[in-house]
Parts: structure tokens; C-alpha cells; sequence
């Protein structure tokens, strides 16, 4: 009797999935690969240094490589799925960045075979919404950070500044112990830590450890007061962010859906997305997985979200999610924090859409103009009912800690099914009640 009981918790948890499943379709969203800085580098040293030949905002050697890696795991994970480059179509934003990663990944793949990769003209509203033409955005930070956002500004030509006033408003400028408190400091701590991601020692130069430890930690906090995330949780902000994104996936997945119930597909089953942190970081607030993805730093370059549609017996359909956290590979299953999911290692389609339809939208750019749709909101920054910038203690940064999470996620997860884990307990637990 206690055997049925614990075998029915572990179906309710597991999800019930009925007879063989056969993979569908993929979609893997990716940061691109490791960059120079985008303004200006930190010293004459790096910037006459190899590593960074390549020119400011440009993808490193290093980014070329981790890029080409990126693409030796998507050929082992789906080598038996993919066979031939028509399988595949691959979207980048105009960035020379981004297309560079997608062209490298899709090399390790199918060598000099030619492979679909669109790149948007002019303004790309899915892969890379347009703060300065978002009024959502724009009186949603300028109702938090009255005294500090304002648009239009010098905002168009300089996302730092944009950065740089949310990073005032959150009194983070008054926490520096390395960097002075001004524009060009602030733009000096991202010339630091993408120069420290790509192993630039600084020899010879008065950068330390402790420059390299607040840069990243301030810039993390910025990320986060930006896009909406964790303790600067902002939905609307993740809406206009990612949800046309969302909507593309969860539309090419139902016509997936259709077309199989008929035998009537097309070629395509793979769909890459070379974008940046902009998409992967919101979306990983959307999937409640930001903790478990991150810990408390930002996706890292050549990181990814793969989102896989499982087909079983009688038309089921299922989705399963994981996150590729950087170059070494480790994953992190997804599912078990799926809004409306329940913990299944596969969940329904249908619920799946159902936890993130609030967030979708299909078109970003509409959605940037539904200012009826945030009046509330509004008014509630306005009143004081709710924070604006949440007090930026509350967001740790701590490498040990994080580097412990990454651990408990690969030994916990590595490359075993969320249901097989719970399985396991549950037959322990059984076992060792009988003795």
C-alpha cells in the first residue's frame, strides 16, 4: 500500500507520459560569444593587446572558439536529430557579434555546409526591442527613477547613459570602494570585467582584484534593474523584452503540432536565436529560473535556453526546457520551475503556454505602446503602494556561493530527467521504511 502511494506521487509529480516519445523540434535562444568591450577599453595596454585585436564590441578569439564549441555541443546533444543544414534556420540581430557566433556554431555543426541564417533589417523589435521607441518602458522607469531616467536624454547614442542613471536611482554610485562615482567610472567597470572575461591579466596596469570583484558586482545590479529581474522584478519590462520572442516559439510549436497530427511538416526542426543577454535573461525570469540558471551573476556569453517539443502516444505533446549555463557544458534542467508545470520533467504543451501567456506578446513593438495596460501599475509607483528600485542589498553577488549552486545543479541534474531523480527518492524512502 505505501508503495502505490508513493509510486502516485511520483507520477503526479513526474507528469504522466504515455508510451515512447519522439523529439520534434528544438529552439535554442544563445548569447553570443565572448566580446571586447563596447566604448572603450580600460588602458592603452588593452587596447593594443592581442586578445582584443579584433576591435571594440567585436567577438574575441576566445568568443570565436567558445562559439565553435557551442556548436560541437549542439551536434553531440542532437547529432542524431539533425542530419542535414535544411533542418535549420538561424535568427541573429544585425550585431556583427551575433552573426559571427551563429555562423562559428553552425560551422562545428555542419562544416561548410551552407545553413539558413536571417538577419533582421533595421530595427528588429523580437530580438532587440527599442528602449528609446517604448513608451511602456520608458514612464515605467522614469515613474521609479523620477529624479534620475529621463528620456530622450543622450539615451539614443549612449545605452551606458541609460544605465548609468538607473545605476544613481539605486544608489549604487554611493557603494563604490574602487571606482569613483561619475559616468566615465561607470563606463570603465564594463571595459573591466569584459576584459577580465576574456583572461586580460592588466600587468603593468593599477587594476586589481578588488576593481575586477565591484565591476562585475555593480554591473550585475544593473542588468537586473534594467531588464526587470529578481528583486527588480518588473513584468512588463520582461513583456516587452521577450514576449514576441515567446510568441514565435509557442507559434512554430503549435504549427509543429498541427502538421504532425497530419504528416504534413516541413523540413525545418531546429531554430537558433543568436542574440544577447537582453532576450535570455528575461526569459529566464519568465521560466521562474533566474536563481537556479544564474545564481547572482547574468547569463554568460555562449549560454543558452533550449526549449525541446516532445511528441508521445495519442497526440500528447510535451516541452521540455534546460539551460546551457557557459562553455563548459553544464546544464540545468528548467522544468521543475515552469510556471503551471508542477514540477513535471515533461510538461504538457498546453500548460506550458497557459504559465507564460501573460508574458507574450505578438508584437513587442505594440506592446511597447500599451500604456493602458501598465495605467495602474503607474499609479501604484506614484502612490509609494509599491517599490520602485528595490534597495539593491537585497541582490548578492557572491562568487562562493554561486560557484556551490553551480555544483548542486550539475550533481543534482547533469544529464538525468528531474522524474528520475524524484523516483529514486521516492523507492529509497520506501526501502528504507521497510527496514
Amino acid at each position: 500500500m505505501e508503495l502505490v502511494v508513493l509510486l502516485a506521487v511520483v507520477v503526479q509529480l513526474c507528469g504522466s507520459v504515455h508510451g515512447e516519445l519522439e523529439l520534434l523540434q528544438v529552439f535554442n535562444i544563445w548569447r553570443h560569444g565572448d566580446r571586447a568591450p563596447v566604448r572603450m577599453f580600460s588602458s592603452a595596454e588593452a587596447a593594443a593587446h592581442p586578445l582584443f585585436k579584433n576591435g571594440l564590441k567585436n567577438l574575441t578569439d576566445q568568443g570565436i572558439q567558445h562559439a565553435f564549441h557551442m556548436g560541437q555541443f549542439i551536434k553531440y546533444k542532437y547529432g542524431d536529430f539533425l542530419s542535414t543544414p535544411d533542418q535549420v534556420h538561424i535568427r541573429s540581430t544585425s550585431h556583427d557579434r551575433t552573426i559571427r557566433t551563429a555562423q562559428e556554431a553552425m560551422r562545428a555543426v555542419f562544416g561548410d555546409q551552407k545553413v539558413e541564417l536571417e538577419v533582421a533589417e533595421g530595427e528588429d523589435w523580437m530580438l532587440k526591442p527599442s528602449y528609446m521607441h517604448c513608451p511602456v518602458l520608458q514612464q515605467l522607469q522614469e515613474a521609479k527613477c523620477p529624479n534620475f531616467v529621463q528620456f530622450p536624454s543622450d539615451y539614443a547614442t549612449n545605452f551606458d547613459s541609460y544605465e548609468y542613471d538607473l545605476f544613481r536611482c539605486a544608489g549604487l554610485d554611493k557603494k563604490l570602494k574602487y571606482f569613483g562615482p561619475g559616468k566615465w567610472s561607470f563606463r570603465l567597470m564594463e571595459s573591466i570585467l569584459n576584459e577580465a572575461l576574456n583572461n586580460y591579466l592588466f600587468l603593468g596596469t593599477n587594476v586589481t582584484d578588488g576593481h575586477v570583484r565591484e565591476a562585475r558586482k555593480m554591473y550585475r545590479k544593473v542588468q537586473r534593474i534594467t531588464l526587470g529581474i529578481g528583486p527588480y522584478h518588473e513584468p512588463e519590462l520582461l513583456r516587452v523584452y521577450s514576449g514576441e520572442l515567446l510568441f514565435d516559439i509557442t507559434s512554430k510549436m503549435k504549427a509543429q503540432i498541427d502538421c504532425d497530427k497530419t504528416e504534413s511538416c516541413g523540413p525545418i526542426i531546429f531554430h537558433g536565436y543568436s542574440s544577447q543577454d537582453l532576450q535570455i535573461f528575461p526569459m529566464l525570469e519568465i521560466f521562474n529560473s533566474t536563481r537556479a540558471a544564474v545564481g547572482g551573476d547574468a547569463p554568460l556569453y555562449t549560454s543558452g535556453i533550449f526549449i525541446e517539443l516532445w511528441a508521445g502516444d495519442d497526440y500528447d505533446y510535451y516541452v521540455k526546457v534546460f539551460y546551457r549555463q557557459d562553455y563548459s557544458d553544464n546544464l540545468v534542467e528548467l522544468n521543475q520551475y515552469l510556471p503551471h508545470c508542477r514540477g513535471k520533467a515533461f510538461c504538457d504543451f498546453e500548460d506550458f503556454v497557459y504559465g507564460i501567456s501573460d508574458f507574450i506578446t505578438s508584437s513587442n513593438q505594440l506592446a511597447c505602446q500599451d500604456i493602458d495596460r501598465i495605467r495602474y501599475r503607474l499609479e501604484q509607483i506614484g502612490k509609494g503602494t509599491i517599490d520602485g528600485v528595490v534597495q539593491v542589498d537585497h541582490v548578492r553577488l557572491d562568487d562562493e556561493d554561486d560557484d556551490a549552486q553551480r555544483q548542486r545543479n550539475a550533481a543534482a541534474l547533469g544529464w538525468l530527467p528531474t522524474g528520475f531523480n524524484i523516483y529514486a527518492l521516492a523507492l529509497l524512502i520506501y526501502f528504507y521504511r521497510l527496514i
